[in-house]
């Protein structure tokens, strides 16, 4: 008798873990390519282009989780990930290639405070 109520409990806790569904995402897409104007403390201002793409497996409800990648002639390729609350943004990336190392731009986290909305989206 004790095994079949633990054998019943047991489906019946499973049943209800099944029954639960991951919201969908709901945030803004920021999928897209932007031109990014930055400015670098050692090596002064750049030009660079930034792909983002919205990585669905892994947003619901108004996060969303991306691709990110920063393309910066001159100095190379910086791929990483970004993640959105809604409007607010963060992301991390660093060199590809690190025979063209550049110290100032090895590894950067950048915090935006508001939308990526703001980038120039490119045609």
């Amino acid at each position: 008798m004790r095994f079949v109520l633990s054998f019943i409990f047991l489906i019946t806790s499973s049943l209800s873990f099944a029954a639960h569904k991951i919201p969908a995402f709901t945030g803004p897409d920021f999928t897209g390519v932007y031109q990014c104007n930055g400015l670098d403390m050692h090596e002064g201002e750049y030009k660079g282009k930034v792909t983002l793409k919205l990585k669905k497996e892994h947003s619901q409800a108004q996060y969303g989780s991306y691709d990110f990648l920063l393309e910066v002639p001159g100095y190379g390729k910086y791929p990483g990930h970004m993640a959105a609350n809604g409007l607010s943004a963060a992301m991390h990336f660093a060199l590809e290639n690190q025979s063209t190392h550049d110290m100032t731009f090895y590894s950067r986290y950048l915090v935006m405070v508001s939308t990526p909305a703001i980038w120039q989206r490119m045609a």
